[in-house]
Parts: C-alpha cells; sequence; structure tokens
C-alpha cells in the first residue's frame, strides 16, 4: 500500500486524556457492577443461575464502553482496547479480593453479607494491604489464595463440591462471560468522526470489485468520480434489511459473493453530509454487518453536488435487474432498513 495512503487511512488521534477518563470511568463502574455480581451470586448460590447472572454482567459493561466510546468521541478502537484490558485486569483484581475477603471475614466467625458494604470495603482494604504491611510479595499472596480456593472451592454442582481443574475451567469460561463482551465493545467501531460529530455510513448496495489503493488515493486527491462509475460490478447487488432484534444484515441471494466494495454517504444523525467513504469486506447470503461495512476509507469531501450526481449515474448504469433472483427490492439499492419485515429477515 502506498504508505502516505497508508497513513492518512490508519492513523486516528490517540486521544490519550479522554482514554484515562475512559479508563477511570471503566474501571469504576465495572468494579461497582463486580460488587453487585459477587452479591447476586452469593444471594443464589446455585451455579446455572450464575451463569445468566455473568450474562447480564456482561452485557451491562458492553453497552456502558458503547457509551463511553460515543460520550468521549474516542476513535482509536487500539486505544480503546489497551485501556480496557487494563481496567479489566484492576476490575477483576478486586473483584477477587473482595470475594477472598469475605470468605476470609465469614471464616473468623464473623456473620457478614454483600449487603454490609461498610464492613466488606474494611475486609477489602485488610486484604490488599496485608502483604504489603508483612513485607511479602502481593502477587504471590493473591495467587496462593487463588490456589487455595480452587483446592478447596466454594461451589457445589449435584452435591459434589467443584474444585481443581474443573473449578479452574469454570473460572475461564466465567472469566470469558464476563469480560469478552467488553473486548468485542472497544474494539467494535461507534462510526466516524467527522466535524466534531458521530456519522454513519448509509450504504449504496452495489457490490463492486475491491477498490485498489491506488483507486481510493485517486478519488480522494482530485474527486474523480470515475474512479466509481468506471469499476466492474461484483456478482448481485445487496439489500440491507433490520430483524426484530435491531440486527442488520446484507441479503445477497443464494450466491456467495466473496470480497466486495461498498460506497455510501456519511450521515450525521439524519442530516446527509457531503463526505463518502468506501467500505470493503466480505459478503454472504446472509451476513450481519451491524451497522458498519468493514473497513471505511477516510471521509471523502465530494460535494453534495457530485455525490447526488455519482448517485444518478450509479442508477443509470447499474439499477436494471441481473437477474431475476437478484433479492434487491423496489429497484433502489440505497439502503433501506425497513425493507424487509422481521420475520423476512430471519428467513
Amino acid at each position: 500500500m502506498n504508505d502516505s495512503l497508508e497513513q492518512k487511512m490508519e492513523q486516528k488521534p490517540l486521544n490519550l486524556g479522554r482514554l484515562l477518563v475512559y479508563f477511570v470511568a471503566f474501571t469504576i463502574a465495572g468494579s461497582a457492577l463486580a460488587y453487585i455480581y459477587l452479591g447476586a451470586i452469593d444471594m443464589i448460590p446455585y451455579i446455572q443461575a450464575n451463569f445468566f447472572i455473568a450474562i447480564g454482567y456482561g452485557a451491562a459493561l458492553y453497552f456502558i464502553i458503547a457509551w463511553l466510546k460515543k460520550w468521549l468521541k474516542i476513535t482509536n478502537d487500539k486505544g480503546a482496547s489497551i485501556f480496557t484490558v487494563l481496567g479489566i485486569i484492576f476490575i477483576n483484581y478486586l473483584k477477587w479480593q473482595t470475594f477472598f475477603a469475605v470468605w476470609y471475614t465469614r471464616g473468623a466467625g464473623f456473620d457478614i453479607s454483600y449487603f454490609n458494604v461498610h464492613y466488606v470495603l474494611d475486609g477489602l482494604e485488610w486484604i490488599i494491604l496485608y502483604p504489603f504491611e508483612h513485607g511479602l510479595n502481593p502477587v504471590v499472596v493473591f495467587f496462593s489464595d487463588l490456589a487455595a480456593f480452587n483446592y478447596y472451592g466454594t461451589w457445589y454442582l449435584f452435591d459434589r463440591p467443584l474444585r481443581g481443574v474443573v473449578l479452574g475451567v469454570i473460572w475461564v469460561a466465567q472469566f470469558a462471560i464476563l469480560f469478552g463482551p467488553s473486548l468485542m465493545s472497544a474494539w467494535e467501531p461507534v462510526g466516524i468522526m467527522l466535524n466534531g460529530k458521530w456519522s454513519r455510513p448509509r450504504y449504496q448496495l452495489y457490490n463492486f470489485e475491491p477498490f485498489a489503493d491506488e483507486q481510493i488515493e485517486r478519488l480522494a486527491d482530485f474527486l474523480d468520480t470515475k474512479v466509481i462509475l468506471e469499476q466492474p460490478l461484483a456478482g448481485k447487488n445487496s439489500t440491507l434489511a433490520t430483524d426484530k432484534y435491531g440486527v442488520t444484515y446484507a441479503f445477497t441471494g443464494k450466491e456467495i459473493i466473496g470480497k466486495v466494495s461498498l460506497v455510501a454517504q456519511l450521515y450525521a444523525d439524519d442530516t446527509p453530509t457531503d463526505y463518502i467513504v468506501i467500505s470493503t469486506g466480505a459478503v454472504s447470503a446472509k451476513r450481519a454487518i451491524s451497522g458498519m461495512f468493514g473497513k471505511p476509507t477516510r471521509p471523502i469531501q465530494l460535494g453534495e453536488e457530485k455525490i447526488a450526481e455519482l448517485m444518478d449515474e450509479l442508477m443509470k448504469l447499474h439499477d436494471e435487474a441481473t437477474d431475476e433472483d437478484d433479492v434487491d427490492i423496489d429497484n433502489d439499492p440505497v439502503n433501506d432498513e425497513n425493507a424487509l419485515e422481521p420475520e423476512d429477515a430471519n428467513a
């Protein structure tokens, strides 16, 4: 790839200050939810029920991260992912230390529950400071506690204690359920930052052969729309529809197309801008694209007049059905999220 083009396409602002705010907010929210999670599984000591409680925790963190990224206007997904990993380490450490503190306090003969927040926090402070006050390695002490609880176990399944390797596997699965959604949300793009606002692409669903880097560069530098108009199509055109769960799909009939490029105009809320992007990704007969299709180029300011002309020319060139089985409806290739009813979208 041309180095200058790659830098323009890949470089995103680090937003270090915002990422630090994101890290603090995420760890506070995650730690508070972890406390509620521990209290819930303590009140409902059934491992089957704990599975659904863990799913709820993971889902809550997913939406918290998505909201924080939008609120703080964080566009650097790699940076968000790194700070999310750091936050997960911190949250997980506090979660386990809180768990240890409650059980050690109970082992000392005190009747304590997670409703006794003050006493739980006192126990947490004690267990965190203990290795420092006794000249011990806090990492070694932490993993010693973890090994001890793994050896003895605190859960039962079918009246049999869970411990050892089986409990370790459950802990790993639990970790994935609790924090896997967080990483997914941190990495997932929330849109394209344009003039200080989040913008979303609305795709013209003509499946083009993937554009070469030189073509994108020419389009961006000279606003040469012939780059798009002269690009060959790839298979059938797509149609977007949204099911009852809000998941957006690209329909291409029975044919598996493979890697294609789509052209999109950027919209700030429902207001069209004078920018376009070109995204390249894989399309099959039915593919969830979650509002973003592949990896978009940097925004290209084509201008409202040129965009309108481009769309008219595209319709003149490609708006004729190429096959009776084409799933494009109403001869309108523009993204129409209400094109299919939910029942049809799940077919």
